[in-house]
């Protein structure tokens, strides 16, 4: 793990931490925007995803905090739970390690969408997110446009990326902090 990937990591788990509920989902955003989802911290036969590691810190600060979801059980809740279980029953059907590997897509769909389930419950969240997102895509979209024109990707500082951008066809393929097949 690169040292600014280490810091982001440090700063943003505090961010999950510290900041009032309406705030709170800010870290995640964040996570998911600028840290690709191929960057792993990997201790061991683990491998811990950004974002994984911003769940688990996540739910830590709902035990800590007592924070639950504002209204009652809703059908989009259930709609979840009858995801998560055709999810893990279909991979009963598939070779082997298709369990462990959809535990973790599990745990980080629903672990994303039950803290957003609590941080987001009135429809000023809902604005507060939107705005968040479009003052987060802001230095992407402009990191982006310079990796267009020059090929470095700057993203590449939190490591997981390459440094050059692929140039297909004459021009530069901007990547960002974003996976894609070349």
């Amino acid at each position: 793990m690169s040292f600014p990937l280490f810091l982001f990591l440090v700063v943003a788990t505090g961010m999950v931490l510290s900041l009032p509920r309406h705030r709170a989902a800010l870290p995640l955003l964040m996570g998911a925007v600028y840290i690709g989802t191929y960057q792993e911290v990997e201790l061991g036969p683990f491998h811990f995803s950004v974002m994984r590691i911003l769940i688990v810190f996540g739910l830590i600060r709902l035990m800590v905090k007592g924070e639950r979801i504002a209204s009652r059980f809703n059908s989009l809740d259930w709609a979840m739970v009858l995801w998560m279980t055709a999810l893990l029953t279909s991979s009963l059907f598939h070779r082997s390690g298709a369990l462990v590997y959809r535990l973790g897509y599990a745990f980080d769909t629903f672990g994303v969408y039950l803290l957003f389930r609590i941080f987001v419950s009135e429809w000023d969240d809902v604005v507060n997110i939107f705005k968040m997102v479009c003052v987060l895509i802001v230095p992407v979209a402009a990191v982006m446009l310079l990796e267009k024109l020059n090929g470095r990707n700057f993203f590449d500082m939190l490591g997981g990326s390459t440094w050059n951008a692929e140039f297909r066809n004459g021009h530069f393929q901007a990547r960002g902090p974003f996976s894609r097949a070349t």
